[in-house]
């Protein structure tokens, strides 16, 4: 049964929903891959004991994906998605977030004041990005609360929860910072050791080792940083062959997978393909031959910009990889391996 709701800061009954996971990020690539380690190679990836790889693609013969179903979507401008553990997608549209079943069926919704920049989830809450500031929805109580506004002048490009702490990027002020939901204080604060500027449609992800990726579109590459925002390496290259990304702004989207492996989303001639844990190609899942129609960009919110829209992925909780194509406005469903 559908049902409609308005978002209302004092407002229960969000959903009473079961534990949820798994969050969509961006990430590129580089013309030289660095492992966690900082050694350099010059040809491929790296591994996180600096061992060079050389070639960069992969030799072993990869599993190969197959496409479930495609489920239309009554959304008229589909942004961004994340996954939950009972197979539903929240889906952010336009000023509002969705939450759909495996079938597409519309479950749930509420609206907000301004478009729905980003969102994810995880087992307990769910966070949308609007503007300056966070939507906090709490799953066992129903309570929405709004968190903290970033400050004057900010906005929100991504958002991730490590932790009892939630990240996010401030792409007006190309910054990353972070906020402690234990504290009483609940401040933003710098997270002042990252020495590389955020795109402004560049993404982030918990990786391994309790550190952070962050991509950066503009240079195709994803940096790699500890806790406290130390850079420890760099991934991936601009490149025209299978093994390397092209475009202003590809990948537009990733997810890492359990055996700590990437699966990215390129959109223009869309394709979808899996990274190893140090950046290295392993195949190709889907591209133009099965993805017809071009992926476009966001253009009705005036806040977004380049990179933002048109596609993106989320991992399901039995492996399945859902990728968002906004421009056919249609979640398409592969199962892995």
């Amino acid at each position: 049964m559908n049902r409609t709701t308005k978002y209302d800061d004092s407002r229960r009954g969000f959903l009473k929903g079961s534990a949820c996971g798994a969050t969509a990020l961006a990430v590129v690539g580089a013309d030289r891959a660095v492992g966690m380690d900082g050694a350099v190679g010059m040809d491929g990836a790296v591994g996180m004991d600096g061992a060079a790889e050389r070639g960069g693609a992969v030799g072993m013969v990869q599993p190969t994906p197959r496409e479930v179903k495609r489920i239309p979507l009554l959304a008229l401008s589909p942004r961004r998605i994340a996954a939950a553990a009972d197979q539903t997608v929240f889906v952010a549209t336009g000023n509002s977030v969705q939450r759909v079943d495996p079938d597409g069926n519309l479950l749930w919704q509420s609206q907000f004041p301004r478009p729905v920049r980003c969102l994810c989830v995880d087992r307990q809450d769910l966070f949308v990005g609007v503007r300056d500031r966070v939507i906090r929805f709490d799953f066992p109580s129903g309570d929405s609360q709004p968190l903290p506004s970033l400050g004057v002048g900010c906005l929100v490009g991504d958002i991730v929860k490590q932790g009892n702490r939630l990240m996010a990027t401030d792409v007006a002020a190309s910054r990353l910072l972070q906020l402690d939901l234990d504290s009483a204080e609940r401040q933003w604060r710098g997270v002042e050791n990252v020495d590389s500027p955020i795109h402004a449609a560049g993404r982030i992800a918990p990786s391994s080792r309790g550190g952070l990726a962050i991509t950066d579109p503009a240079r195709h590459r994803v940096l790699m940083v500890d806790q406290r925002g130390t850079r420890l390496g760099v991934w991936g290259k601009r490149s025209r062959q299978i093994d390397g990304f092209q475009g202003c702004c590809n990948p537009m989207a990733t997810v890492r997978l359990a055996d700590g492996s990437w699966v990215t989303a390129e959109a223009g001639q869309v394709r979808i393909k899996r990274f190893d844990s140090n950046g290295r190609f392993l195949q190709q899942l889907a591209g133009p031959e099965s993805i017809e129609a071009p992926a476009v960009l966001d253009r009705e919110d005036p806040d977004l910009k380049c990179g933002v829209g048109g596609i993106d992925l989320a991992l399901s909780s039995d492996n399945h990889l859902w990728v968002l194509h906004a421009a056919a406005r249609e979640l398409i469903l592969y199962r892995l391996g």
